[in-house]
């Protein structure tokens, strides 16, 4: 009997002790090449309201430690971004929460984001006992984080500016046709070179993501031709240099973009329009070229 009273006075403690305010120490480090911000959402009082507080800035290669606050429970969620890389990667986030670009502390709140707002993700992490009375959180983000192709395009992403990532630029072609559409792109990432891959299917009515990159001078070309017939439209901007059947290729960027000759791997020019990004553009929306009767 007097076990069983002392394991309830014990469970009655815990319980206790993870509702009374206490400081977390965070410790976070960046192993990205670029700097990254982190936010962090927290309980400081016993109800379920959350608060949030962010950015917090790391360099590339630095940790940083800090502490959070007296925080009320077990946990503290936290999410990290720069340019177009996100933490938690992909859609394993445990909640979203509105975040403004500035420096914020305050309520948190999982919709009605205003203008300078966006739905940022954020992982649950526990709370490890640290020294008397404190707890602590321990984190790293990098790009081996992400799949192995959005890694190495993490890896290959260069600072601005600020020091944050600049944006990877995603093109994405919306098909207008009646029937299914395929669409080659390419771009050159230093204004020498080129690389084009093909075909990417767009049912018609649908749109798909054809190009993520780097583009030199932010310009990629896309082609487009009928998934039945393999009929293009005449040329709009320039012409691009395809295979027939789903290929793969590179070589100077003359070899490809309104080329004299095309080369062997990418024998067939076809009609082809040039999208540019601009400056802090992450994603845009193009159309296949209006297709003939």
């Amino acid at each position: 009997m007097r076990v069983l009273f002392l394991l309830a006075a014990f469970c009655l403690s815990a319980a206790a002790q993870a509702q009374a305010p206490r400081p977390v120490l965070l410790n976070a480090c960046n192993d990205a090449p670029f700097v990254i911000g982190i936010a962090a959402a927290y309980r400081n009082d016993p109800t379920d309201q959350r608060v949030v507080r962010g950015w917090f800035e790391i360099a590339p290669g630095d940790c940083l430690e800090g502490n959070l606050g007296n925080i009320v429970g077990n946990e503290v969620w936290l999410g990290a971004i720069s340019g177009s890389w996100r933490w938690p990667a992909g859609n394993t986030a445990d909640v979203r929460y509105c975040m403004p670009a500035q420096t914020y502390f305050g309520r948190a709140r999982p919709e009605g984001c205003g203008d300078n707002e966006r739905l940022t993700g954020f992982q649950r992490l526990p709370v490890s006992p640290f020294r008397s009375g404190w707890g602590r959180v321990q984190v790293r983000y990098g790009c081996d984080d992400f799949p192995l192709a959005d890694a190495t395009l993490c890896r290959q992403t260069q600072p601005g500016h600020d020091g944050l990532a600049t944006p990877l630029n995603t093109l994405e072609v919306c098909n207008t046709w009646p029937v299914d559409a395929e669409i080659a792109a390419g771009a050159s990432a230093d204004f020498i070179g080129f690389e084009i891959t093909g075909w990417v299917r767009i049912p018609a009515t649908l749109c798909r993501d054809v190009y993520r990159g780097f583009p030199a001078g932010g310009e990629v070309w896309f082609a487009a031709r009928r998934a039945d017939n393999g009929v293009a439209p005449p040329a709009h901007e320039g012409r691009l240099c395809v295979a027939d059947e789903d290929f793969s290729a590179s070589g100077p960027r003359g070899s490809f973009v309104n080329a004299g000759q095309c080369p062997a791997d990418a024998p067939i020019a076809i009609g082809a329009q040039r999208v540019r990004f601009g400056s802090n553009v992450e994603r845009f929306q193009a159309y296949v070229p209006r297709l003939d009767p």
